[in-house]
């Protein structure tokens, strides 16, 4: 299903095609953080490795040669947030590659990351509307906390957060009460 695609962290060195993928999410049709993209579209080379060292982000490459990234996931401690818990963000899939696991393999490879990273919890904010990421995170055993903010640069469109219990670097479905 995933024809070749590998999924790796990302160095520095990933600087280009990390800057690429980043920004082709940002100029989806829709995408959460597009009004981010005339100040990201300026960014030279010591922006994207200051981004790279800022959080841990997951590439997805086309193939092992590792010319084209075609997803991407980053992996942070959210300000405030528990120290035991991590939050992906930047999850994006090129529409070329949709549909083939690589979102799934993205999600898990950013969960055992977390895991080695001592996390107990992993989280993600998801657009109200948008159901394949909801089918995503509910399909990777993500469940709605509850919590549900308006967007801040979209105040029309709600996003919600959905959790992951990892326990012992295996994963524990844990269903709150609502």
């Amino acid at each position: 299903m995933l024809d070749g695609v590998i999924i790796t962290p990302a160095t520095e060195d990933d600087w280009e095609a990390f800057g690429r993928v980043r920004l082709a999410s940002l100029r989806e049709p829709g995408s959460p953080q597009a009004a981010s993209l005339g100040r990201e579209e300026g960014f030279r080379e010591p922006h994207w490795r200051l981004r790279l060292r800022g959080a841990m982000y997951l590439l997805a490459w086309e193939d092992d040669a590792r010319q084209r990234a075609v997803g991407v996931a980053g992996m942070m401690q959210e300000p405030g947030a528990p120290v035991e818990e991590r939050l992906i963000v930047a999850l994006f899939v090129r529409p070329s590659h949709r549909r083939q696991g690589i979102g799934a393999a993205l999600v898990r490879a950013a969960t055992h990351w977390a895991a080695v990273d001592d996390a107990k919890v992993v989280s993600a904010w998801v657009v109200d509307d948008e159901e394949p990421a909801i089918a995503l995170f509910e399909g990777s055993g993500f469940l709605p906390t509850g919590e549900r903010v308006r967007m801040p640069r979209n105040p029309e469109r709600y996003e919600a957060r959905w959790s992951l219990t990892l326990a012992n670097d295996e994963v524990v479905q844990q269903r709150k009460e609502l």
